[in-house]
């Protein structure tokens, strides 16, 4: 019996032991599991709430809610908390844009057995204002000297208001901004401001800087928009020259021989000296032919530097007085000169390839040659490598004042057309200016005249293709391009310059 006792006695204490705490367990719930914030402009903030909710029997202890990202925060600062069964607790995040997107995490710790850390995600975004130029770049183009004004902006592209707080161009100081909007300025999305960009092209070339414009634009503060502004002539124009080789000026005098000139003839003789002194302080490389007679060869032949004593052999010739019909018709009798330069004629030789030529005609009457002057001078040309080589000056009656006073009808057309020089017969002081015709002998060896004013500081000389840098200037007053030394010759010299253009 006591054993049956003993064994009721064990089954009764089993009974009243079977009451356990062990399933008095808590469950952690965080909802929702991810965090959308959206956009907002920059410095605003975003609250979403995330509720942790024990779903568990028993309490559960929340030690921590934190994020990784200092874009979001929890709100307000969580220190613990602990959860009875079936209770939760609502929380703040809060998201500040601050111009960047963000993807981050918020993590819950907690003593759940099961899930001791859970995740939610977390995304905010900025909107943000975006500040560009219109256009950009800016490309301009105007004509020398004018100025040409373009309409340029800023806009903005983005979702947020910009402030534009200053506008400025930096550069070249052709380039300015005028009706700038008065700044500050506020911008909202889509919205623009026009100004206006003046370039005052007053030298050819490139001018180049930017616009500069700072606003609240997060991401791009300080824009900058390029500038480049090119200045160019309206219409260019080149000239051209051939160079006489080894500075060669083949001279032919035309001398009347009729009897009132003899004392012009022999003032021309006494004045050789300062001329051919004049023409070889500029070149040695100079050949003298007097034609005076009627078949026009050259009295005393071809006269040079190397012929023994060649001023008394100039002055034999000038002097010598044969009369005959073509006396008074120097244009023709100069042409005809020009034709016995053919191999086998009488003045086979006088000619030099790309040398100048120089026709100086000296008489008291106007030219009585068959034709038209223009049509001997056209004759004359085809001597010489290029027409810019070509020279007819004279000593001639300018003023119908002495000899038969008929003045000089025929010559002084073809003076003017080739760009020679006249001195007065009828002025007995004539000689004294005798050097410049020997300048103008030369002149095409230093000077060289352009066919239009070129506007100022735009002329470009160019030897066969190459830049000539130094060694010559323009001369305003003369409208010329003159050089200090004489060209080394047998070369294109081209003279390029720009025209002022009609600025309106």
């Amino acid at each position: 019996m006591p054993a049956i006792v003993l064994s009721l006695a064990v089954l009764g204490c089993a009974e009243t032991d079977t009451t356990s705490t062990d399933s008095l367990i808590g469950d952690l719930q965080v909802t929702p599991v991810a965090l959308q914030f959206g956009s907002a402009e920059v410095g605003a903030s975003v609250l979403r709430t995330v509720t942790l909710r024990n779903v568990g029997t028993g309490p559960i202890e929340v030690t921590s809610v934190a994020t990784d990202d200092a874009a979001f925060v929890v709100l307000p600062a969580f220190t613990g908390a602990t959860l009875g069964a079936d209770t939760d607790l609502a929380l703040e995040v809060g998201f500040t844009a601050d111009g960047l997107e963000h993807a981050a995490s918020l993590t819950v710790t907690s003593d759940d057995p099961d899930s001791p850390s859970i995740v939610v995600a977390l995304e905010g975004d900025t909107d943000l204002g975006s500040l560009v130029g219109s256009p950009s770049p800016v490309d301009v183009n105007a004509d020398v000297p004018c100025r040409e004004t373009v309409a340029v902006g800023v806009r903005n592209d983005g979702d947020a208001t910009v402030t534009v707080e200053e506008l400025v161009f930096v550069g070249d100081p052709r380039i300015v901004l005028d009706d700038l909007p008065d700044l500050p300025l506020d911008l909202g999305p889509g919205q623009d401001v026009n100004f206006e960009l003046e370039f005052r092209s007053d030298v050819a070339g490139t001018a180049a800087g930017e616009i500069v414009a700072t606003s609240n634009d997060p991401l791009n503060p300080t824009l900058r928009i390029p500038v480049t502004a090119t200045a160019g002539y309206e219409e260019t124009v080149t000239d051209s020259y051939f160079v006489p080789l080894d500075a060669a000026v083949d001279i032919l005098f035309a001398v009347d021989t009729s009897c009132s000139m003899g004392e012009d003839s022999v003032q021309l003789s006494d004045e050789f000296g300062a001329f051919i002194d004049a023409v070889s302080e500029v070149t040695e490389g100079w050949r003298i032919g007097v034609v005076n007679q009627e078949l026009a060869c050259f009295t005393n032949g071809i006269i040079d530097a190397a012929t023994p004593n060649y001023q008394a052999v100039f002055s034999d010739a000038v002097t010598t007085v044969i009369q005959h019909g073509f006396q008074e018709k120097l244009l023709f009798l100069s042409d005809s000169a020009l034709e016995n330069t053919a191999p086998g004629l009488c003045n086979e030789g006088f000619l030099r390839n790309g040398a100048l030529l120089n026709i100086i005609v000296v008489s008291d009457e106007a030219d009585s040659s068959p034709g038209d002057w223009s049509d001997w001078v056209t004759g004359y040309e085809s001597y010489v490598a290029d027409p810019s080589l070509l020279k007819v000056s004279g000593i001639l009656n300018v003023y119908n004042v002495c000899g038969t006073g008929n003045g000089a009808t025929g010559y002084l057309e073809a003076v003017e057309a080739t760009g020679g020089v006249v001195l007065d017969i009828c002025d007995e002081g004539w000689g004294s200016d005798v050097d410049e015709l020997a300048i103008e002998a030369v002149e095409a060896l230093t000077v060289y005249p352009l066919s239009q004013t070129p506007y100022p500081g735009s002329v470009t000389v160019l030897s066969d293709g190459l830049s000539l840098l130094s060694g010559w200037g323009y001369d305003e007053a003369q409208n010329a391009v003159i050089f200090e030394d004489n060209l080394v010759g047998g070369e294109t010299l081209s003279i390029v310059y720009g025209l002022t253009a009609d600025c309106y």
